[in-house]
């Protein structure tokens, strides 16, 4: 009798663990759908991320380009080949040309919204062509610190930092102690002489335009989106001062598109795209837990699912158990009701 009654226990505690295990599928089955939505939600995010950091790149190069493009025109028009080697004293055909040059600088930067204003300079005269007024060496601090934010020194180390075209990325101080970035188009004028051009071609943009741009792909006021040069100069939406580390051009140079990184004690995640046009990278930082409250409200969703699932199976399985184990322990009863009627008998 008391074998009987073991194999009845062992019988109640197989039924038992069969019924927890099928209780442990759906359970699996929610950390599985969890782990995964996580994923899906990542990949989705990140690739709508990196998708506005490209649409910035495209819009910004797209002006890059029209503005070469721009200085091109210039640089082959005859009347600045005419003025550039002039050294005396203008004649009135040169002084109707510089007037029909203007007009025409001042026509190119009308039609381009992003051209903050075009400037030649002349070596051999020595002095600044605007698209709005003509310059020479005695009011160069003026006019340079008015419209560049730089003095005349960095102006010439500027003209003269190529001989071909280059866009150049300078942080200056607007006189308040406030950063400033600007963007200057230089290209220099192809003459006789190759490495000595006689002229040089100076387009600035319009960084206030530009910062337009960059703030209307951040996603929140939270995110930045920073445009960095191979000198590590560089524009940002977010009034960043100073680059972190993993934001070096070298170190953008060696990493995957996207990544995660430690900034002002918060998980970012940092996503870059290199210039078509130039060696520039576009980089937009937004802090991780912006698109992770969608993962934690999956979280919670599944951690519901799951607790939902112990209280409600465990009760089932309980009444399942007991149903089906009922006739077994009425028999076992019965049995051992005869078993003691038999040995009183006896």
């Amino acid at each position: 009798m008391k074998e009987l009654i073991k194999k009845q226990n062992k019988v109640f505690i197989s039924w038992l663990k069969s019924y927890v295990i099928v209780l442990i599928i759906p359970i699996i089955i929610g950390t599985l759908l969890y782990v995964q939505s996580v994923k899906i939600i990542n990949e989705e995010v990140n690739k709508v991320h990196q998708a506005s950091l490209v649409q910035v790149k495209t819009l910004v190069d797209s002006s890059l380009v029209e503005i070469k493009r721009i200085s091109t025109a210039l640089s082959l028009d005859k009347r600045v080949e005419g003025l550039m080697y002039k050294k005396s004293a203008f004649t009135p055909d040169n002084i109707y040309s510089l007037y029909e040059l203007q007009n025409y600088m001042n026509s190119l930067k009308l039609a381009n919204s992003n051209i903050a204003g075009i400037y030649i300079y002349f070596k051999d005269s020595d002095y600044i062509l605007s698209n709005s007024k003509r310059v020479t060496s005695n009011d160069y601090d003026n006019m340079l610190r008015s419209d560049f934010g730089i003095g005349t020194a960095q102006w010439f180390e500027l003209i003269h930092s190529t001989i071909t075209d280059n866009y150049r990325i300078i942080r200056v101080d607007n006189g308040s102690g406030q950063i400033l970035s600007k963007i200057v188009y230089i290209r220099s004028v192809p003459g006789i002489d190759f490495k000595s051009p006689k002229a040089t071609i100076a387009i600035l943009i319009d960084e206030k335009r530009l910062g337009n741009v960059l703030r209307d792909a951040q996603w929140t006021s939270s995110t930045t989106i920073e445009i960095i040069d191979e000198r590590n100069e560089f524009i940002s939406s977010g009034g960043m001062e100073n680059l972190p580390d993993f934001m070096l051009y070298n170190y953008l140079k060696g990493v995957n598109a996207i990544f995660n990184e430690q900034y002002n004690s918060e998980k970012v995640t940092v996503t870059h795209v290199q210039s078509a046009v130039n060696n520039w990278e576009y980089v937009s930082v937004i802090p991780t837990k912006i698109f992770m409250e969608k993962v934690q409200y999956i979280k919670w969703a599944i951690n519901v699912y799951i607790l939902v699932c112990l209280l409600v199976g465990l009760v089932i399985v309980f009444f399942i158990v007991r149903r089906n184990y009922k006739p077994l322990k009425n028999l076992t009863e019965i049995i051992g009701y005869s078993y003691n009627k038999h040995e009183d008998t006896d």
